[in-house]
């Protein structure tokens, strides 16, 4: 759908004339985001949240090189002690066959919840060779993060990869991908676990290592076919893989730290297969719905049990598994005749069902959000 301008909103229309009169030569992009959460923090006994979350996205071009900045504040409408402030400044420069760039990362949280501040450093690249028979794309990345309060956390996470994609006549495409995993942690220590929880510092978890370092074989094969004129479907498999059967674990549980992959359930850290399919439908060139399935065995080598709530079995292996349900509708309004203004609206439901052998990984949450995105 396509709307002129004598049908635009005056504040559209005052950053249509502003952008065209002060920053023409920069890029912009304001979002915000609104979402009801059943189980946010991914607790046993669950508790809802709405969230709110406002991004602004900045990108200048050079002659050869972009630089962009994004910075997002992300609000909790009952635990407001929870609010935090992200913001990331990034270099790259990309020609027809190759990308490569850095970023410099930074969460900011409120004093109460201090230990997830962290600032993290990272550079990639990726070149695509160009075959008859099949495109093949290589990719290098190394990221540094640095815990403002979690000294043991502090890590160097190190990735190669290559995938292959191959296209038939019969509109079905094979994308076949793989990658070396390392994650070094600089500080690593092991402590007691101790039976009584009182011991602890509130958030502060239980400690118990095996490692420095873990070490992850990963590997993906999607295949993708167009069904009908306006309609793809595709389905994937997913192994993660620890071939020494060990991974780092610096925590088993820490409370409040659900949006934190290191903290609370890093990838890397894990074996996994999983399994999903994908339908969309493209309605028209702006409106397109998508839903999907995945299923996923997970098994973590270096973690124990949560019995209950405190008691923890260090001679038990942590086992999950987990069904994830999604459906989203995004529709894209073009605010002027030339498409240099859009506004992207998305509706997005998801599911999470998951069941674990130890008390803090068995939990569900059903998201609802509401997505804007306004582009100039």
């Amino acid at each position: 759908m396509n709307f002129k301008m004598n049908n635009a909103s005056p504040i559209v229309l005052i950053i249509m004339l502003l952008s065209n009169s002060v920053f023409a030569q920069w890029s912009f992009n304001i979002s915000t985001y609104q979402e009801y959460a059943s189980n946010p923090f991914r607790l046993p006994e669950p508790v809802s949240e709405i969230i709110s979350n406002l991004n602004l996205g900045v990108q200048k071009e050079y002659e050869s090189i972009n630089l962009l900045y994004f910075g997002g504040y992300t609000g909790f409408s009952k635990t407001v002690e929870r609010n935090y402030y992200w913001h990331q400044l990034g270099i790259y420069q990309e020609d027809s066959n190759s990308t490569y760039g850095a970023y410099a990362e930074q969460r900011i949280n409120k004093s109460e919840y201090n230990f997830f501040d962290y600032f993290d450093l990272s550079a990639y690249y990726k070149y695509r060779m160009d075959y008859s028979y099949f495109i093949p794309t290589i990719n290098f990345s190394a990221s540094y993060k640095k815990y403002t309060n979690l000294s043991e956390y502090d890590n160097l996470f190190l990735n190669a990869g290559i995938s292959v994609n191959k296209s038939f006549e019969t509109k079905t495409t094979l994308i076949l991908q793989s990658a070396l995993n390392y994650k070094y942690y600089f500080n690593n220590y092991s402590a007691p676990v101790l039976s009584d929880p009182n011991a602890y510092q509130p958030g502060m978890g239980r400690y118990w290592s095996t490692g420095s370092s873990t070490f992850q074989i990963y590997s993906n094969l999607r295949i993708a076919q167009s069904v009908a004129e306006n309609t793809g479907l595709a389905v994937y498999y997913t192994n993660r893989f620890l071939p020494d059967e060990s991974a780092v674990n610096n925590t088993e549980y820490m409370l409040y730290s659900a949006n934190e992959s290191d903290l609370y359930d890093d990838p890397v850290s894990r074996n996994e297969n999983s399994a999903g399919i994908e339908l969309t439908q493209l309605l028209s060139d702006d409106l397109i719905i998508k839903t999907g399935y995945e299923y996923s065995s997970r098994k973590y080598p270096s973690q124990g049990v949560y019995i209950n709530e405190t008691d923890y079995n260090t001679y038990s292996v942590r086992n999950d598994e987990q069904s994830f349900f999604y459906f989203t509708f995004n529709k894209l309004f073009t605010l002027d005749e030339e498409e240099q203004y859009s506004l992207l609206l998305g509706l997005n439901y998801s599911l999470v069902d998951k069941t674990s052998n130890s008390y803090w990984y068995d939990y569900k949450n059903n998201s609802f959000s509401l997505n804007l995105s306004l582009q100039f």
